[in-house]
C-alpha cells in the first residue's frame, strides 16, 4: 500500500476556536508545540471595532486563516470545513509523544517546495502553494 502524505489537520473541539484547534492539531500530528505565525496578507475581514467597506485590504502581522477548504464526508455524509493557518514551531520545542505516535502515522518536516511535490492530495498541494506565496510576499496585490 502506497504512503499518503498530508498536511496536519483535524477536528475542532467544542468550545475551541479554529486557531486553538490549528495549534493543538499541529502539535498532535507532529509532536512539536507551535504558535501562529504572523504574516502580511490580504483579507476581507475588518479590523477590530472598525466599520469598513467590504473590500480586500492588506493587513500586517495577521494570524488569521489564510485559506479554507471544503470536503465531502462520503461515509458519514455532510461537509468538512478546514481553516488553514500558518504556524511555526515554538523556540526550543522538543518533540513530544502524541496520539499520532499510537496511530499508523509518522510526521516529518520537509522544505515547502518538496512538500508541494510530495503531498498526496491536490487540495493540500494548493494550500502549501498559498502558504509559500504568503511567506514569500507574492500575495500582496489585492484581487476583488
Amino acid at each position: 500500500m502506497a504512503q499518503t502524505y498530508v498536511l496536519p489537520k483535524g477536528l475542532k473541539d467544542c468550545g475551541e476556536t479554529t486557531a486553538e484547534a490549528a495549534i493543538r492539531e499541529t502539535h498532535e500530528a507532529t509532536g512539536y508545540r507551535c504558535k501562529l505565525l504572523a504574516c502580511t496578507m490580504i483579507t476581507r475581514a475588518p479590523e477590530p471595532n472598525v466599520n469598513m467597506i467590504d473590500a480586500p485590504h492588506v493587513v500586517k502581522d495577521a494570524t488569521e486563516p489564510f485559506a479554507m477548504t471544503l470536503g465531502s464526508l462520503r461515509k458519514e455524509g455532510g461537509t468538512r470545513i478546514t481553516w488553514w493557518y500558518l504556524t511555526i514551531v515554538t523556540d526550543g520545542a522538543k518533540r513530544e509523544e502524541t496520539q499520532a505516535d499510537e496511530a499508523d502515522a509518522c510526521s516529518e518536516f520537509i522544505e515547502v517546495r518538496e512538500a508541494i511535490e510530495t503531498l498526496t492530495f491536490q487540495d493540500d498541494k494548493e494550500v502549501a502553494r498559498k502558504a509559500l506565496s504568503l511567506l514569500e510576499g507574492s500575495e500582496m496585490d489585492p484581487v476583488v
